[in-house]
């Protein structure tokens, strides 16, 4: 039950084409999203973070995801 607080892109992830936007806890981006520096309290499970991306494609953005 330990506060934590979201690290941002510190591993220098990189995707073609894209910028990191923030971290989810599904891979298809349906759980919870946190931004870096943003804290939430650790379960007693472990927790995994996928990165969102933003993407552009002919000026149209979205939200790509990848496990980190």
């Amino acid at each position: 039950d330990d506060t934590v607080t979201v690290l941002g892109n510190t591993g220098s992830l990189v995707k073609t084409g894209s910028t990191f936007a923030r971290w989810n806890t599904a891979a298809n981006g349906s759980g919870t999203s946190y931004n870096p520096a943003a804290t939430f309290s650790m379960p007693a499970a472990d927790v995994t973070l996928y990165a969102q991306w933003t993407i552009s494609n002919n000026g149209v953005s979205a939200i790509s995801i990848a496990k980190a």
